[in-house]
């Protein structure tokens, strides 16, 4: 008995489990071209992006940052004119992404017990994010 009560409310993770191992960060709901000519290049993107949460779980910045700029830079391969649009709201995704990433440091970096000293990973996300905006179109 005492077995099973202890699997029923078992909550914690798996070992060499990862979080979002199940699931796309991307889906397509509709592509004129099925997603054919983009799925490669959603793969990297998928895969960037799953890993950046990961690393973001972990707190390790520098990763979470060098995964969204793989998965950023990923989408400007995408040439064809009908992927134009997919590739932006892929970039706009990955920014949104930088962007929340960037405001809770910047509540942690200017907290009362921070002494309003600015950590290097918030600077570090500050130059990444005004990396993306530059780089939007």
């Amino acid at each position: 008995m005492k077995k099973n009560r202890k699997r029923l409310f078992s909550i914690s993770k798996k070992e060499g489990e990862s979080i979002g191992n199940n699931r796309e960060y991307i889906d397509l709901v509709d592509c004129p071209q099925g997603g054919k000519s983009c799925e490669e290049h959603r793969k990297v993107i998928n895969k960037s992006m799953l890993a950046s949460r990961q690393h973001l779980f972990n707190n390790n910045y520098p990763l979470t940052f060098k995964e969204l700029k793989t998965a950023f830079y990923k989408t400007s391969e995408l040439k064809k004119v009908q992927c134009f649009s997919c590739a932006k709201l892929f970039r706009t995704s990955i920014i949104r992404s930088m962007e929340n990433i960037h405001n809770d440091m910047e509540k942690t970096s200017y907290s009362f017990f921070s002494g309003k000293k600015l950590s290097p990973n918030y600077i570090l996300a500050t130059k990444v994010l005004n990396e993306f905006k530059n780089n939007l179109d």
